[in-house]
Order: C-alpha cells, then sequence, then structure tokens
C-alpha cells in the first residue's frame, strides 16, 4: 500500500472512532440532580470531570414540578456558573459548591 492509501485509511479509521465516541457522548448528562422534598435542596453531582451550567433557570426547567430552595454541586473537578436567577419563578436562597477544586462564577 502506497503512502497516500495508507493515510486516508488511517484517516478514516480515526473519523469513524471520533464519530462513534461522540454519539455515545452526546445523550449523556455531564450531572444527575436529585430532589430532597422535606428541605426543598436540588443537589446535583457531576458525573464528568467538569460541569457548565450557563443557566440556573435552564437547569430547573427539567424539574417544573419541584420547588427548588436551595441548590448544591459537588463532585466535580471543575465547575463553571453562571449565577443569574433572572426567569426563576420561585426563590432560591441558597447555593452551595462542595469540594470542586476549580469553581468560575
Amino acid at each position: 500500500m502506497n503512502i497516500v492509501k495508507q493515510i486516508v485509511f488511517f484517516t478514516l479509521v480515526i473519523q469513524c472512532v471520533y464519530s462513534n465516541v461522540e454519539e455515545n457522548t452526546k445523550d449523556k448528562s455531564d450531572h444527575e440532580c436529585e430532589y430532597i422534598n422535606e428541605s426543598k435542596d436540588m443537589m446535583c453531582h457531576c458525573s464528568r470531570s467538569s460541569l457548565v451550567i450557563p443557566s440556573i433557570p435552564n437547569l430547573l426547567d427539567g424539574y417544573p414540578d419541584r420547588r427548588v430552595e436551595s441548590l448544591s454541586f459537588s463532585r466535580c473537578s471543575s465547575l463553571d456558573l453562571n449565577i443569574s436567577t433572572v426567569g426563576l419563578e420561585s426563590a432560591l436562597y441558597q447555593i452551595r459548591v462542595e469540594n470542586i477544586e476549580y469553581v468560575t462564577i
């Protein structure tokens, strides 16, 4: 096989592997949240090393039947969090960040 054919073959193999990895990770969330009804606390844990939350209202939209007054994040190496509460329909009294090495607010 000449060098051009080898490069084309290698490129196709890499593209196939990359697209399979991309499809496998596309549907998986980077976090899991658990709601504690007694305290109205939403506890979110990272399922990957880093977590980006561009909008708290968008995060809580996934739980329309829950009144969240406290929100916590843990089990991440890094967290990028926009703490704007514009658009929330109920009061959010507390945001906790626990055991996270790098935090950007």
